[in-house]
């Protein structure tokens, strides 16, 4: 059971994500007032969520536990692609997730530009 609830979660929080991604590239910079603050607000659940995320779902998928000096899921993505071997099974997922899940709405947000 606590399988299919990590992936429900992280679906939710890919959701998430992807919504985060939309609203920074286009709505937040024009929006004002209510909406803006709002929008402000929505951003702060989601780096709540991201944290949450990376410390519960990221250690048990990633075998580690999660760091203070890396609490998001993107730092902790970022800190494996450039420190893991890139045959070990923990590179290749995070990869994947940034190269599939992550950077297709919001470019180069894993720094993959600069590891290829």
């Amino acid at each position: 059971m606590i399988i299919l609830y990590g992936i429900v979660a992280s679906f939710i929080f890919w959701l998430m994500f992807i919504m985060v991604a939309n609203l920074k590239n286009n709505s937040y910079k024009n929006a004002t007032g209510v909406k803006r603050y709002a929008l402000l607000a929505y951003g702060i659940v989601f780096i709540i969520v991201d944290v949450v995320f990376n410390f519960v779902y990221g250690a048990l998928i990633f075998k580690e536990f999660g760091s203070f000096d890396r609490p998001t899921l993107t730092q902790r993505l970022k800190h494996i692609l450039e420190n893991e071997p890139d045959n070990s099974y923990k590179y290749k997922l995070a990869s994947f997730v940034c190269r599939k899940m992550i950077e297709p709405w919001d470019w180069n947000h894993c720094g993959l530009a600069k590891i290829n």
